[in-house]
């Protein structure tokens, strides 16, 4: 027989706004977007890549149904996160993946034009 050690804490479960836990790095090309999305459906997950921002969203289902719940840590429903990207990002090559419950969001800058005769007229 298995026991789950519950808190003193009242046992209601209280809805709060849902915040995406990600991580920004920088790579070769660019930079890298990870965000945590553990237990989302890939068909529930969005990325917009608009005006200079980045927007994932996502929605969850509830592990279990409201009168099975006894305590919740893994929010459920609607959750967002925005970034503001540089002018640098091309905007046009960003791609995402979604794997073993990580968004991974890559970010590429804009290949920059290197030196070049210019002809005299």
């Amino acid at each position: 027989m298995s026991l789950i050690a519950v808190s003193r804490c009242h046992p209601v479960v209280r809805e709060q706004k849902v915040q995406i836990e990600a991580s920004v790095g920088r790579t070769e090309n660019g930079f890298e977007i990870r965000a945590a999305l553990p237990g989302v459906e890939k068909e529930k997950i969005s990325v917009v890549v608009d005006k200079g921002r980045l927007v994932i969203r996502a929605s969850r289902a509830p592990a279990f149904t409201p009168d099975r719940e006894i305590r919740r840590e893994l929010a459920a429903g609607e959750m967002a996160k925005e970034f503001y990207l540089p002018d640098s990002i091309d905007m046009d090559a960003v791609a995402s993946r979604y794997e073993n419950g990580v968004l991974s969001v890559t970010l590429p800058l804009r290949q920059q034009a290197g030196p070049r005769a210019v002809s005299i007229e």
